[in-house]
C-alpha cells in the first residue's frame, strides 16, 4: 500500500465528505498510472487550507475517452447533481487538448476519514498542558531511537521545555499552531524567524529563513494527515513573512521524521558528525 495526494476544489470536497461522490476521474499520467487498488489518496481542498478527505482505492478503470467514461459509470458517482454534458464540458475546460490525446482513469474509492473533527489554530494558553504532554511524548520518542544514549528526559523537562519553546516563538517573530480534536491538542508545530549572528554575512548570503523548531502528532492519532496540515500551515506563515528558505534540525536516528521531511521537499545541507573518545 502506498499513499498519494491530489488537490480538489471545494465542491468536490463537499461531495466527498457527504459521501455522494465515490469516483475520482483523472487524466492518465505518471502518478495516476502508479496508483493501484488498495492505495490511499489524501484529497486536499485547495480552496480551504487544512481541509482534506482520505480515501482507499477499491477499483481502477482506464478508458480511452470521456464518452466511454460516461457510458461505464453513473454521473452521480463522479459529479453529483450534474449531467453528462456538464461533466464533459468541465473536463474539456480543465484538460483542454490533453483530453483528446490521453486515456482517462476512474478511481472508485471508499471513504476513510476527513478533517471535519480537526481544527488547526494558533496557540492558546488553555492548551498549555496538552502542549507539555506532546513535547514529553516527542522527547520520549527521541530517547527510544537515540543510539548514543545522550538524550535525557530531565525531571524538569515537562514544566520548563514548553515555556522555553513558546518564549522563543514570541521573541523571534514565530508561530505555534495546534491541531485540535474534541477540545484537545493532539499535534503541534512551532517555528520562528531567527536573526543571524553579527558576522554571518562574511561567508553566507543570509537569506531570510524560517526555522521549524518542534513538530509532533501524538502516536495515538496517526495516518490522518495531521502532520501535513501543520507543516503546510507553518510554510504558509513563513511565505507570508517573505522567507526564502525553511530550515529544520532532524535527529539523525529519527528515520520517521527524515522520511516525512524528504516527502515534503526538504533535503540535508549540513550533517553533524559525532565520535565517542
Amino acid at each position: 500500500m502506498k499513499e498519494y495526494t491530489y488537490n480538489i476544489i471545494n465542491d468536490v470536497y463537499n461531495w466527498m465528505i457527504s459521501k455522494r461522490k465515490n469516483i475520482e476521474v483523472r487524466i492518465l499520467k505518471e502518478k495516476s498510472s502508479a496508483i493501484q487498488v488498495g492505495d490511499i489518496i489524501t484529497f486536499n481542498n485547495q480552496d480551504k487550507i487544512g481541509k482534506y478527505v482520505k480515501a482507499k482505492i477499491t477499483n481502477k478503470t482506464v478508458v480511452d475517452n470521456v464518452y466511454e467514461l460516461t457510458e461505464k459509470f453513473d454521473i452521480e458517482r463522479m459529479m453529483p447533481g450534474h449531467t453528462k454534458e456538464q461533466l464533459i464540458e468541465l473536463m474539456q475546460k480543465i484538460y483542454k487538448e490533453e483530453l483528446n490525446r490521453k486515456q482517462i482513469v476512474a478511481f472508485e474509492f471508499e471513504f476513510l476519514s476527513c478533517d471535519s473533527d480537526i481544527e488547526i489554530i494558533e496557540y492558546n494558553e488553555k492548551y498549555l498542558e496538552d502542549v507539555k504532554d506532546l513535547l514529553v511524548e516527542l522527547e520520549e520518542y527521541i530517547l527510544s531511537v537515540d543510539k548514543d544514549n545522550l538524550d535525557q528526559l530531565h525531571p524538569e523537562y515537562r514544566e520548563k521545555m514548553a515555556i522555553l519553546d513558546l518564549e522563543e516563538v514570541n521573541n523571534y517573530n514565530g508561530k505555534c499552531y495546534l491541531a485540535i480534536e474534541n477540545g484537545k491538542a493532539i499535534g503541534l508545530i512551532m517555528g520562528c524567524i531567527p536573526p543571524y549572528d553579527e558576522f554571518d554575512y562574511l561567508d553566507y548570503k543570509c537569506p531570510r529563513r524560517g526555522e521549524i523548531t518542534e513538530l509532533i502528532v501524538t502516536s495515538k492519532i496517526r495516518s490522518k494527515g495531521i502532520g501535513q496540515l501543520l507543516i503546510n500551515k507553518m510554510e504558509e506563515y513563513f511565505k507570508s513573512s517573505e522567507c526564502e528558505y525553511i530550515i529544520v534540525d532532524v535527529f539523525a536516528y529519527n528515520e520517521i521524521g527524515i522520511n516525512f521531511y524528504n516527502k515534503k521537499g526538504y533535503h540535508s545541507r549540513m550533517e553533524t558528525m559525532i565520535k565517542k573518545i
